[in-house]
């Protein structure tokens, strides 16, 4: 939440492997965009959330990629 009482919620209600279902959220990043990464740990992959959207990305794993991911970061001097 922002400083001021403002927060967003961008997944939630129940746990799943749907673009807008969550299943063991563990960790967060976000870019200087106000993209907001989030690490699904049980589903073995990183969502993307951006600016009013209803539902994530996946911007990896999800294919067996990822084993358990538990954090992320950001280098956004690469592109």
């Amino acid at each position: 939440c922002t400083p001021d009482g403002r927060c967003l919620t961008v997944a939630g209600g129940s746990q799943g492997a749907g673009d807008a279902e969550l299943y063991s959220p563990y960790d967060v990043a976000i870019s200087s965009g106000g993209d907001i990464f989030v690490v699904d740990t049980q589903n073995h992959r990183i969502q993307r959330w951006g600016y009013k959207d209803t539902a994530g990305v996946t911007v990896a794993g999800g294919d067996g990629e990822l084993s358990f991911p538990s954090s992320a970061s950001l280098d956004e001097g690469r592109r």
